[in-house]
């Protein structure tokens, strides 16, 4: 029987969603969020459509939560944009 952490890194692989900060980063700067300050371990990015802050941290690959919470923010401010 598989752990809940080994189910998980299948899922993600299964789905290719990649951890990588870089490229996590830069696939936001296109969808027009902007760094607005380091602060700390972490870069404070802001969207015109997204009410709040997203807050990334300065790791190599991210999290799968951190990265399902960053998910969720760009998801809001790419709804919000739209309609």
């Amino acid at each position: 029987m598989k752990t809940y952490e080994k189910l998980m890194e299948d899922i993600y692989s299964l789905l290719e969603i990649d951890l990588n900060r870089k490229k996590f980063v830069a696939s936001m700067e296109k969808e027009q969020w902007t760094k607005r300050k380091a602060n700390g371990g972490h870069d404070i990015y802001t969207h015109p459509n997204y009410p709040g802050h997203a807050a990334v941290p300065r790791t190599t690959e991210l999290s799968r939560g951190v990265h399902r919470q960053l998910s969720k923010a760009r998801e809001v401010a790419s709804r919000n944009s739209n309609g």
